[in-house]
């Protein structure tokens, strides 16, 4: 098959598209003989065990976002595997006619997941992958003594390093895999920063670090890839107590230290005849994070704002995490209450968890579609997360919107921009998807777009991942309401923008979303995981 080639991650985002009756580009038919493996495992590395939890957290649902009050867990193996538990484990297995597949705590397109996670810590004395089929670090390399020391000086933290497997996107999603791998990658910073937060951890993204530098740490220059299976690497995070200062950049002579380690394991192939789509190769070229240095907003300092569903257990709530795959439009509903609390949560607030990771300033705002809100008009309304973007989007927007503020206790910039009913025609932007019409709410993320990627095109990888962290938050806020969410890939872009009347690109719609009441299919079985460890002990 043909396909597209692209000059810029500009012309990458236009060529990966969809419009009515012309999809942008991948493969006529699911090749299921050859779909990628979904767990990455390292042949010939040692494997340590990660033990579970061993009991309930006992966490209300405010603990997600801030932190509990008592002292913070041991940063140790109990520590670092009830993190990667709740953030990165599984969640369950389901099975159907003898097929069987499980599920995991962070989202990800199709549930193909393509984020890979990496341990380097002086507190388990070595350089891992993390198995999340089997709870498991698989040890790529023993530590230096002078590893050892560059770790031990980070103020008791240890780094994780997440990276992407392109090629269990694109084997769906063709042309457009590379977006879904990036705002998967936002699903996954955000369920590590809820994860850590709970145990009265932080999360830093660790600023200025490029993706050559950031694999050289991970080992990739000493791993014997699968032609086309390569991990890119993304972000390097660091995770340590809540009490102490995160450090700002990685101890002096820690790169060489760790880049003189002796790496183990051998990748094992994912699947028997991977297919690369150009495209999204070049995409992740012409997006490629230097190191180049940006400045982290300030986070404003907000109030708590609690709302219903206060009871709600916050580790329930991500253990029982799903993503609708149908809705019943009859029973797709909520209230005025739930709407505003879950709207309040996807806005930053300084030392709040997820959007503290010392990421740019907030850039997606909610164009939201009320389908069945009591005591809101059916509509459409914005969220805007950033009061800084106001005048540009009232700027750039038609002049038919009447931006009218909607008043709240949570003291939230939400405006109503014109009243109608849009089931019909959210159905039909999300690629005649019904969940888009028979939701609660339907919403786009829109992102500024243009000039600033042209000044730093790795941007463009960023602005994906704070899309995916508001996912993840919606995913959570969902199940608080009773309800579930489901992340939209397939929507036509370009006519979200006709319908606002955009002219070029201020804005683009980076990701969908929608909430409503799924409809349970009784057919597929499903069971706890981890169930062949556990039964060992």
């Amino acid at each position: 098959m043909a396909q597209t080639l692209c000059k810029d991650i500009i012309e990458y985002h236009e060529a990966s598209k969809h419009y009515p009756g012309n999809y942008a580009e991948s493969l006529p038919f699911l090749d299921w003989d050859n779909q990628p493996n979904p767990f990455r495992t390292y042949q010939g590395a040692p494997t340590l065990d990660l033990p579970f939890l061993e009991g309930p957290l006992n966490l209300a649902r405010k603990h997600l976002y801030i932190p509990p009050e008592a002292p913070a867990w041991t940063v140790d193996a109990r520590g670092i595997g009830a993190l990667l538990e709740l953030s990165l484990g599984l969640s369950c297995w389901k099975e159907y006619d003898g097929a069987r597949w499980a599920l995991r705590m962070n989202p990800s397109s199709g549930n193909l997941h393509p984020t890979e996670a990496h341990i380097i810590s002086a507190q388990l004395d070595g350089h891992f992958h993390y198995q999340p089929e089997h709870h498991q670090l698989e040890r790529r390399a023993e530590l230096s003594d002078a590893a050892r020391a560059g770790l031990e000086a980070l103020e008791g933290g240890f780094l994780l390093g997440l990276s992407s497997v392109v090629i269990r996107e694109s084997w769906k999603y063709g042309v457009r895999a590379f977006r879904y791998v990036q705002h998967d990658l936002g699903h996954a910073l955000a369920a590590i920063s809820i994860a850590a937060n709970m145990l009265g951890w932080k999360v830093r993204l660790l600023n200025g670090l490029g993706q050559e530098r950031i694999g050289q740490l991970l080992g990739f220059h000493h791993t014997a890839w699968v032609k086309n299976e390569a991990e890119e690497p993304e972000a390097l995070l660091w995770i340590g107590p809540k009490e102490v200062a995160a450090p700002q950049d990685l101890p002096a002579g820690l790169d060489e230290a760790l880049a003189d380690l002796t790496f183990v394991g051998k990748p094992l192939p994912l699947s028997k005849d991977n297919l690369p789509w150009q495209p999204n190769e070049e995409a992740v070229s012409d997006s490629i994070q230097t190191d180049r240095a940006f400045r982290p907003q300030p986070l404003p300092e907000r109030p708590w704002f609690e709302g219903p569903a206060a009871d709600a257990d916050a580790e329930a709530l991500i253990r029982r995490r799903r993503s609708g795959q149908a809705y019943d439009p009859k029973a797709s509903g909520t209230d005025k209450a739930h709407f505003i609390s879950l709207l309040e949560k996807t806005v930053p607030r300084a030392g709040a968890a997820p959007f503290d990771l010392d990421l740019p300033a907030p850039k997606a705002d909610l164009l939201l579609f009320v389908h069945n809100v009591e005591g809101m008009a059916q509509g459409t309304y914005i969220l805007v997360r950033d009061k800084a973007q106001l005048a540009v989007l009232q700027g750039a927007f038609s002049q038919r919107f009447m931006w009218s503020k909607i008043e709240t206790e949570a003291n939230l910039d939400l405006y109503l921009l014109e009243t109608g009913n849009a089931r019909k025609m959210m159905a039909q932007v999300s690629c005649n998807q019904a969940i888009g019409g028979h939701s609660a709410f339907t919403l786009g993320m829109l992102v500024p777009f243009g000039s600033s990627l042209e000044e730093d095109p790795s941007l463009y990888r960023r602005l994906f991942w704070e899309c995916g962290m508001v996912g993840q938050v919606l995913y959570l806020e969902a199940e608080a309401a009773g309800l579930q969410g489901t992340g939209i890939g397939c929507y036509h872009d370009n006519q979200v923008h006709e319908y606002l009347q955009l002219e070029g690109r201020p804005f683009q719609s980076f990701y969908h979303f929608t909430i409503g009441k799924a409809l349970v299919d009784d057919r597929i079985s499903t069971a706890p995981p981890y169930n062949e460890r556990r039964n060992l002990k």
